[in-house]
C-alpha cells in the first residue's frame, strides 16, 4: 500500500511539475506576443503620426 501511495504521489508532483511549465510557457507566449502586438501598433501609429505630419507640413 505505501508503495502505490509512492507512485501516486511521484506522478502528481511530476503531473504538477509539468502543468506548472506548461502554463508558465503557455503566459510567457501570450504576454510576448502582446507586448510585441502593443509594440508594433505603437510604432506603427508613430509612423503614422509622422508622415501625417510631415505630409501636413509639406502641403502648406
Amino acid at each position: 500500500m505505501g508503495e502505490a501511495l509512492a507512485i501516486i504521489i511521484a506522478f502528481a508532483t511530476l503531473l504538477g511539475i509539468s502543468w506548472g511549465v506548461t502554463c508558465a510557457a503557455v503566459w510567457a507566449i501570450c504576454s510576448l506576443m502582446h507586448w510585441t502586438f502593443t509594440w508594433a501598433v505603437g510604432t506603427a501609429a508613430w509612423i503614422a503620426l509622422l508622415l501625417i505630419g510631415s505630409f501636413g507640413s509639406s502641403k502648406k
